[in-house]
Order: C-alpha cells, then structure tokens, then sequence
C-alpha cells in the first residue's frame, strides 16, 4: 500500500509541476530514458521477519486520498485526488485526478481526467513502470515496503519540460513528496504535495 501510494503521489506531484511551469511553446529537448524498476520474478508473500507479508505492509495504504500540490517556484496550487488499490496476487493499481480550477487546467491543457498505473509488488518493495505516456513519456516509480519513495519521468509529452524527479514519503494516514521539474534552459522548478487518506 506504501508502495503503491508512491507511485500515486509522484505521478500527481509530476503533474502539478507540469501545470505550474506551463508551456513555453518552443518545445524540451530529448531527455534521457528512464530505466525500467519492474521486475519480472514472481511475487514473493514471504514475511518481513515481524511476520508481516508485503501485503499486509502495504494493504494499508489503500483507501482514497485527497490534497494540494504546491509549485514553490511559481507560486501556483491545485487540488489532487488519489485511489489506491492493493491486491493480494502481487498487483496493485492507483488512479489520480488533477481538476480544473478557476486558475485555469492543470498543465495548461484540456482536463486530464482520471488516469490509472498498474505495477506488482515483491518483499523488495512496489515497481510501475510506463512506457511512451502521452504526458509523463517514460516514467519509472519505486516504493519501498517502509514508504520511502523514488520517481523520475521523461516527461516527453509537455514541451517545455525536460524531465520530473519526485521523492517522498507515506504512510497509512499522510503522504509527503518533494519534486524537481528540468526545463530546457537547465533550471529547476520545485514543489510539494500533501495528502491525507479519508
């Protein structure tokens, strides 16, 4: 569930940046590809060595979430929802909805709507992996069995944009992360989200 409320959190907290930088119309140089994180060995429930199995580690953070993304560099916020599901096969899915708001919709185009990512999970932790998203482009998410998280998108679908790196933290209750957006003069864009779980 951790693992899985990472990946959510990342996506979303990419999206927000996304949104706050805005489009410069001149188009973002080729970023570089995102290494694939999921694995292809079969699930392992084994236990943690306290006898919690991965699911039972990460079937907490399941539930539905909801907060705000903050672009510290441009000063901009928006409201993120967050679903997330934790199976026990091994799977695990979440769904994230950037609105739109009176500032305008997110990322400076149409309305997204509701974008689902699927990934497994093993006693190493939780993997996603995307390949040729029209947003994110190649996006890989790493979420540890204790709710540490890791992020990095190519972002090959927004001009102006030349890569996203989330990190964070979560647990069953509260979800934190940190983001850095690359844009094509070699600056950074910073931000933040906090969720909460209902």
């Amino acid at each position: 569930m951790q693992l899985t409320r990472w990946l959510i959190f990342s996506i979303a907290a990419s999206l927000l940046v996304l949104a706050a930088c805005g489009d410069d119309g001149n188009g973002a140089p080729s970023a570089p590809t995102a290494t694939a994180v999921i694995s292809a060995t079969p699930v392992d429930n084994s236990t943690d060595g306290n006898g919690a199995s991965p699911f039972e580690l990460l079937a907490p953070l399941a539930g539905e979430w909801s907060g705000v993304w903050n672009n510290d560099t441009s000063g901009s916020t928006a409201p993120i929802t967050m679903s997330i599901v934790v199976n026990d096969d091994g799977t695990a899915s979440f769904t994230f909805d950037l609105p739109d708001t009176a500032d305008g919709a997110p990322f400076g185009v149409p309305a997204l709507g509701s974008r689902t990512f699927e990934g497994t999970y093993d006693d190493t932790g939780l993997s996603i992996i995307v390949r040729g998203d029209d947003l994110f482009g190649d996006m890989n998410v790493s979420i540890s069995l204790e709710g540490d998280l890791i992020a990095e998108a190519t972002m090959a679908g927004v001009p102006g944009i030349s890569a996203l790196i989330v990190r964070g933290s979560l647990d069953d209750t509260s979800m934190d992360i940190a983001y850095n957006i690359g844009l094509p003069d070699n600056s950074v864009a910073t931000g933040r989200a906090t969720l909460t779980k209902s």
